[in-house]
């Protein structure tokens, strides 16, 4: 990971040490406004993937009771504990341990089931006391929170029993047009009439970076899938892209899947709606000022309820099994999937992806794909070059947080002479 050695890191670091930032959690704002954010999102999650998880005939398999052995469930991350819960109950065999930083227990409210434990810990280092411990490792928004990401996937690896299966799920922050390829030009000087969403989510993951967060690496990750060399001991791999619509503009000849579509778009815009202020306290706090941030807060209001802006938001899935040494479940993941995810993504598909047609990017079309599964690292590859902007190549701004480094450095050097 790029750190950089001025003291303009140790600043930013001892600024926002207690901060756990990603696409959909800020720790340290309001624990109440917190939970309803992350439980929009997770019943947005939910309605995407027809369930808990994907690759559900594998979940099942990897989980089905054996006797004389405790199947083990781990929610890295748990948040307010909704995911582990619910895994609790529908595999009511299984233990479910979740785990997440101390800042999050003001969430922990309720009676939690005989099956559940959570703990808490200040960081990943936790999973080295693990080895060979867990069935399914879960990670659901929160690998930007890594400051080693490298070393936290191989511990997350060592922890799983063989033949045991983690699910990593994060979100690029990019967003893209209604077609489901192009790239949403973020709001500049040079580019007025872009969209200051987007310059969010391109600000804040610079921030995480220069406050020793391991943004890059997880993004690299997310692009490239778990074929690569840091997962070495996963077999059977596969992933998904997930589009969520940002607001209720989705349409659909089918009432069922419309209103489906509508309410994962308006869980969406009210979970980034919440989480957006702590995305702001967090570079305010690195020098943002008021009145910068107070006019972007206006403008990403008025994008948010636009409902002529149609924005899709991306969104990675990826898992993989730690090799046993022999085969218990088929390498050839199913495309099987429950009832709702049947009903509402009916394109899925395993091959090279292209840009989608005008036909088949109106969400109406029962050929609209908009989560698409991938068994290939070529052709999963294939989602991020095809990406491209609506005019051609761009230039991004230079990040807030590389500015302020600069100006700091000149002043020193002029200080020195």
């Amino acid at each position: 990971m790029h750190r950089r050695s001025d003291s303009a890191e140790a600043r930013h670091i001892s600024a926002a040490a207690d901060v756990d930032i990603g696409p959909f959690r800020i720790t340290n704002t309001n624990s109440q406004a917190q939970n309803e954010s992350l439980k929009w999102h997770h019943e947005a999650m939910r309605l995407c993937l027809g369930g808990l998880y994907p690759c559900p005939e594998v979940v099942r398999s990897v989980l089905a009771p054996v006797v004389g052995r405790t199947k083990r469930i781990l929610d890295i991350g748990c948040g307010n504990r909704i995911w582990a819960l619910e895994m609790a109950q529908e595999f009511p065999h299984t233990e479910v341990w979740g785990w997440d930083r101390p800042q999050v227990q003001e969430m922990w409210t309720g009676e939690v089931p005989n099956n559940c434990r959570f703990e808490t810990a200040p960081n990943y280092d936790f999973l080295e006391n693990y080895e060979d411990k867990f069935d399914l490792i879960h990670m659901r928004f929160v690998a930007g929170g890594c400051t080693q990401f490298s070393k936290t996937m191989e511990d997350i690896q060592t922890s799983l029993r063989p033949g045991g299966l983690f699910i990593l799920i994060d979100s690029t922050g990019d967003l893209l047009y209604e077609d489901g390829v192009s790239l949403v030009q973020m709001k500049s000087s040079q580019h007025p009439e872009g969209i200051r969403l987007q310059r969010l989510f391109y600000e804040v993951r610079h921030a995480s970076v220069s406050m020793g967060f391991d943004e890059n690496a997880m993004r690299s990750t997310l692009q490239e899938g778990m074929w690569g060399p840091d997962f070495s001991r996963l077999i059977d791999c596969g992933a998904e892209e997930v589009l969520f619509p940002i607001g209720p503009w989705a349409r659909s000849s089918d009432p069922e899947e419309e209103s489906s579509l509508k309410t994962v778009g308006e869980l969406m815009k009210k979970s980034i709606n919440m989480v957006r202020s702590g995305h702001e306290m967090v570079l305010k706090r690195l020098g943002f000022s008021e009145r910068t941030l107070a006019a972007w807060h206006d403008e990403i209001n008025k994008e948010l309820y636009n409902e002529d802006l149609k924005l899709l938001l991306d969104t990675r899935v990826l898992w993989g099994r730690r090799s046993s040494g022999k085969t218990t479940i088929s390498s050839h993941l199913p495309r099987a999937v429950q009832a709702l995810q049947r009903k509402l993504y009916k394109g899925r598909h395993d091959g090279p992806s292209s840009p989608l047609s005008q036909t088949e990017s109106t969400l109406g079309a029962k050929t609209y794909r908009y989560m698409r599964t991938f068994k290939s690292p070529t052709h999963w590859q294939n989602v991020t070059e095809r990406r491209r902007r609506p005019n051609g190549f761009a230039h991004d701004p230079v990040p807030f947080v590389l500015r302020t480094t600069i100006r700091s450095r000149r002043s020193r050097s002029k200080e020195i002479s």
